[in-house]
């Protein structure tokens, strides 16, 4: 076991991922930086870059699948949004950070200086690179768990992640129209709370002439958004 990286920052780093290497030799390795293999002239030591590559196509495929199974009426073009989202490097960078995992990585002296960088693109590095180790030590499934583990935050439906860039009303109305052309999607606001700078407004949306789902929000958008979605969970569509 390598003096810069103990039994306490294997366990620590293990806490966080929920997971227990078998390997613990793959779980440094995913946490060397080329700066420090260089740095220490050891022929053995390897930097995270082949397991970041392995584990950049693991994730991508969990991703992938999670999005294709939970959101089963997008088309293609939606879940590539979804996934390009969610496997991005300022995403990986924010949850990195979340996961205390930017605390362990192994730099050489000069790289240490490079704030920017660390911060950035090393820590989105070193996320693939843990994804890659733990599909090596444990297989597909405990890659899996990993990934759902340390990307809850982003996939649960109520992120912002999310919510940004699904636009329910639109999936609402090519499904709508797929089924009834005739008849129109509409919404209307049927109550507003608050004062003027505070606003909170509640929508009706009606498919047809038959109101099919509510929501509320902070601006009319907002809540035309929810009540586009109340409207799809309704009709089964989520």
């Amino acid at each position: 076991m390598m003096k810069d990286f103990g039994k306490e920052t294997i366990d620590n780093v293990e806490k966080s991922i929920q997971y227990t290497f078998s390997n613990k030799d793959l779980l440094i390795q995913s946490f060397i930086h080329r700066s420090y293999a260089n740095e220490q002239n050891s022929l053995s030591l390897e930097s995270y870059e082949r397991l970041e590559y392995l584990g950049d196509a693991v994730l991508e495929l969990i991703i992938s699948d999670y999005f294709y199974h939970n959101y089963r009426e997008f088309n293609e073009g939606q879940l590539t949004q979804l996934r390009a989202q969610v496997v991005n490097e300022s995403t990986l960078v924010f949850l990195g950070k979340k996961a205390n995992l930017d605390q362990y990585i192994l730099l050489g002296k000069g790289e240490q200086k490079t704030e920017d960088r660390f911060r950035k693109s090393i820590l989105a590095d070193v996320m693939e690179a843990v994804i890659g180790a733990t599909y090596l030590d444990g297989g597909i499934e405990v890659a899996k768990k990993v990934i759902y583990h340390l990307f809850h935050p982003v996939l649960e439906e109520d992120s912002s992640f999310i919510k940004n860039i699904i636009n329910y009303k639109s999936i609402l109305q090519e499904y709508w129209q797929k089924l009834h052309k005739n008849q129109d999607i509409f919404y209307e606001v049927y109550l507003e709370k608050g004062p003027e700078n505070d606003k909170t407004f509640y929508v009706h949306c009606f498919c047809g002439k038959k109101c099919c789902g509510k929501g509320q929000g902070k601006s009319k958008k907002n809540a035309e958004q929810e009540a586009a979605k109340d409207a799809l969970i309704h009709l089964g569509v989520f």
